[in-house]
């Protein structure tokens, strides 16, 4: 769904998707016009290739892609499913659709603000703005840690569904070597959604020991 590029000016930084919880700065960037609804139908119904009437995990992994047109993780798929899955079925209906949609929309905005050389990843200075930027103090060790973590060159292993055992597998770790620096789009999602429900889970036990 991403494609690199700076569209937007950068009269102020965009804030985190309102379902984080964070409030937007005092001013926004111009928004994205939205997706017609006939639009959002197709792309829905191109994912849904068994046409249910809802995108299963493997469906929705096929549908979202990076600027450089790699997939996203399976752990990124399924953190995404788990926020607009409202029934707790394990796949999207149209509505939840639309509403990951939105989701992705808005974390472009982010992305691209904080991607300033325009490489099309989040490198270190940019990952440290960003974070700063969202109200998070953390120290140069636990951004280096984020960087490793959530990096293209992070050793992560996905896992990989077979169709025809009906089983999940996981997939053999790619070679690390000569791999560019910097966080792809669906890494800079996790590791910001990741401080945040780190930060919130922190307050509320500081909370309970006070």
């Amino acid at each position: 769904m991403y494609q690199s590029g700076l569209l937007f000016g950068r009269e102020a930084p965009p804030s985190l998707p309102n379902s984080l919880g964070i409030p937007p700065p005092p001013t926004q960037l111009p928004k994205v016009p939205p997706q017609p609804d006939a639009q959002l139908r197709s792309y829905f119904h191109s994912a849904d290739k068994d046409h249910s009437g809802a995108i299963t995990p493997i469906q929705l992994g096929r549908a979202l892609t990076n600027g450089n047109w790699t997939p996203f993780k399976s752990e990124t798929v399924w953190m995404l499913l788990g926020l607009f899955d409202e029934e707790n079925s394990g796949t999207l209906d149209f509505q939840e659709f639309v509403g990951l949609w939105q989701y992705i929309v808005e974390w472009q905005k982010v992305f691209r603000w904080y991607d300033q050389n325009h490489s099309g990843t989040i490198e270190a200075p940019e990952l440290a703005s960003a974070i700063k930027q969202f109200g998070f103090n953390l120290s140069p060790t636990l951004l280096t840690l984020l960087e490793e973590k959530y990096g293209k060159s992070a050793q992560v292993p996905s896992l990989v569904y077979n169709l025809t055992e009906y089983t999940w597998t996981v997939a053999p770790l790619p070679d690390a070597a000569g791999a560019p620096d910097g966080i792809s789009f669906e890494g800079f999602i996790r590791a910001c959604v990741m401080v945040k429900t780190a930060t919130d889970a922190f307050k509320r036990c500081d909370f309970v020991l006070n």
